[in-house]
């Protein structure tokens, strides 16, 4: 805020009527973006969605046919929970490699975050 001219105010002194806003930092215990995501949701237990926004985020990361085919098997718009969703992994894409279960992990769980 610029003080008027002739004011004797300090060009960054600045009044605020808004309720005061208490902040809380921590860090994160990894710095992936399912951890973000665990903040952004309280840490309330993570969910999955296997919709058009993680199949197009799926898409981009140019999986392996067998990978994407298999993946045609989880259930289509419907939320599942941890549980559920480690069980369809271990079923029916059991020979993902290690960076792509995360990779499928953190595109249904985004897609679940914004539906």
């Amino acid at each position: 805020m610029i003080p008027p001219p002739g004011s004797t105010a300090s060009p960054i002194t600045a009044t605020c009527s808004a309720p005061r806003w208490q902040r809380f930092y921590h860090t994160l215990p990894g710095k992936s973006r399912l951890d973000v995501l665990n903040t952004l949701r309280n840490q309330r237990p993570r969910t999955y969605l296997l919709n058009d926004e993680a199949e197009a985020s799926l898409a981009r990361l140019q999986l392996p046919a067998g990978v994407r085919r298999n993946l045609a098997h989880l259930p289509r718009n419907q939320v599942l929970d941890e549980a559920t969703f480690s069980g369809l992994l271990q079923v029916h894409l059991p020979n993902a490699g290690p960076h792509q279960q995360p990779w499928i992990r953190e595109a249904l769980t985004m897609a679940a975050y914004h539906a």
